[in-house]
């Protein structure tokens, strides 16, 4: 199973506590962690279409949509 993993910004700091949330494309919740102090996460997606929602109270939200295969991917999120 592959390894998504990336980092939430703030304004170009590290998110330390930020949601970082896996859907369908159809916005159906699969999964969610909270960020390191590093502002890293990591999931374990199946292959497949699938969404990143990203927030952290008070600082902004960011959704990307991605094809995840066979290979680990990493994605960075900036929250707006």
């Amino acid at each position: 199973m592959p390894r998504l993993t990336g980092t939430v910004t703030v304004e170009g700091a590290l998110a330390d506590g930020a949601y970082v949330q896996l859907q369908n494309p159809g916005g159906d919740f699969q999964g969610e962690v909270r960020t390191t102090a590093g502002g890293k996460y990591t999931l374990h997606p199946v292959a497949g279409r699938w969404r990143l929602v990203s927030w952290l109270p008070g600082n902004g939200r960011v959704e990307q949509e991605m094809e995840v295969g066979s290979e680990d991917l990493e994605v960075n999120l900036a929250l707006t």
